[in-house]
């Protein structure tokens, strides 16, 4: 998968991720998802990702729980995993993502908060993300840095309701 932003909060954190498709992994040719007349590649593919998210924080919160010397869940054991279908959902939920600190209260400012994705994808220095993509989905680099700007201003009251 590629990750096209992230925000990392207090008490949660948004992913916002784009699955590649099985030619993409090799998962066809390494046997990793059979063809089934019921179920699509798509839909193994996006169970075969959410097992391995889960795996992800399962390993996480086992490495916390040890360093902490803790034993509890760290993680509430379900997430929300949307597809996304249209291209302006997209756009909205990757600012929605940045934007998040502001909404609860972290910050006044999203795009100085530290443990977010903004800063990578808004710069030019080096990153594992996936800039290339984002910039993409928005139209460009300055599109990009323009609907922050601009839904910033527009939708901060309707985030905020």
């Amino acid at each position: 998968m590629d990750i096209l932003a992230y925000c990392l909060l207090p008490n949660h954190f948004h992913l916002v991720v784009k699955i590649k498709d099985a030619i993409e992994t090799g998962a066809v040719s390494k046997q990793k998802i059979q063809p089934r007349s019921i179920v699509t590649n798509e839909e193994q593919i996006g169970k075969l990702a959410s097992k391995q998210l889960g795996r992800l924080f399962t390993s996480y919160a086992m490495a916390i729980n040890k360093q902490e010397n803790r034993v509890s869940n760290l993680f509430d054991p379900k997430f929300k995993r949307l597809e996304i279908d249209q291209h302006e959902y997209l756009e909205y939920l990757i600012f929605y993502t940045h934007y998040n600190p502001d909404k609860h209260g972290i910050t006044t400012y999203f795009k100085t908060y530290l443990f977010s994705s903004y800063n990578a994808l808004s710069g030019l220095k080096q990153t594992k993300l996936n800039r290339k993509l984002v910039w993409e989905i928005f139209g460009g680099h300055e599109d990009f840095l323009d609907f922050h700007k601009g839904v910033h201003n527009e939708l901060k009251q309707i985030i905020i309701e």
